[in-house]
Protein backbone atom coordinates (compact mmCIF):
# COMPACT_ATOMS: atom_id res chain seq x y z
CA UNK A 1 0.00 0.00 0.00
CA UNK A 2 1.32 3.44 -0.91
CA UNK A 3 1.82 5.88 1.97
CA UNK A 4 1.10 9.55 1.42
CA UNK A 5 3.09 12.43 2.82
CA UNK A 6 1.37 15.23 4.75
CA UNK A 7 1.52 17.54 1.72
CA UNK A 8 -0.25 14.97 -0.45
CA UNK A 9 -2.99 14.35 2.12
CA UNK A 10 -3.86 18.04 2.32
CA UNK A 11 -5.05 18.10 -1.29
CA UNK A 12 -7.16 14.96 -1.55
CA UNK A 13 -10.42 15.73 -3.31
CA UNK A 14 -13.38 13.56 -4.09
CA UNK A 15 -17.08 13.04 -3.68
CA UNK A 16 -19.79 15.65 -3.78
CA UNK A 17 -19.00 18.98 -2.16
CA UNK A 18 -20.97 19.75 1.00
CA UNK A 19 -22.05 23.12 -0.38
CA UNK A 20 -23.48 21.50 -3.50
CA UNK A 21 -25.29 18.84 -1.49
CA UNK A 22 -26.74 21.49 0.82
CA UNK A 23 -27.84 23.58 -2.15
CA UNK A 24 -29.60 20.61 -3.70
CA UNK A 25 -31.43 19.90 -0.43
CA UNK A 26 -32.50 23.55 -0.05
CA UNK A 27 -33.71 23.72 -3.66
CA UNK A 28 -35.65 20.48 -3.20
CA UNK A 29 -37.25 21.91 -0.05
CA UNK A 30 -38.48 24.99 -1.89
CA UNK A 31 -39.76 22.92 -4.82
CA UNK A 32 -41.57 20.43 -2.59
CA UNK A 33 -43.03 23.12 -0.34
CA UNK A 34 -44.81 24.75 -3.27
CA UNK A 35 -46.12 21.51 -4.75
CA UNK A 36 -49.46 20.48 -3.34
CA UNK A 37 -49.05 16.73 -3.56
CA UNK A 38 -45.49 16.45 -2.23
CA UNK A 39 -45.54 19.29 0.30
CA UNK A 40 -45.33 16.95 3.33
CA UNK A 41 -41.96 15.69 2.05
CA UNK A 42 -40.50 19.20 2.32
CA UNK A 43 -39.86 18.57 6.01
CA UNK A 44 -37.38 15.80 5.27
CA UNK A 45 -35.35 17.81 2.78
CA UNK A 46 -35.72 20.90 4.97
CA UNK A 47 -34.00 19.07 7.79
CA UNK A 48 -31.13 18.16 5.48
CA UNK A 49 -30.92 21.76 4.32
CA UNK A 50 -30.84 23.13 7.87
CA UNK A 51 -28.23 20.62 9.05
CA UNK A 52 -26.04 21.33 6.02
CA UNK A 53 -26.20 25.09 6.55
CA UNK A 54 -25.43 24.68 10.25
CA UNK A 55 -22.50 22.37 9.51
CA UNK A 56 -21.01 24.79 6.98
CA UNK A 57 -21.32 27.68 9.44
CA UNK A 58 -19.85 25.64 12.30
CA UNK A 59 -16.88 24.43 10.25
CA UNK A 60 -16.23 27.96 9.03
CA UNK A 61 -16.23 29.24 12.64
CA UNK A 62 -13.72 26.51 13.53
CA UNK A 63 -11.42 27.65 10.72
CA UNK A 64 -11.97 24.59 8.54
CA UNK A 65 -12.26 25.06 4.80
CA UNK A 66 -14.48 22.25 3.52
CA UNK A 67 -15.00 23.57 -0.01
Amino acid sequence: MKKLSMEQMENIEGGIRIGAATGIMCAATVFLAFSLVFAPLAGATGTGCAVGLYALDYWEDQGLNVE
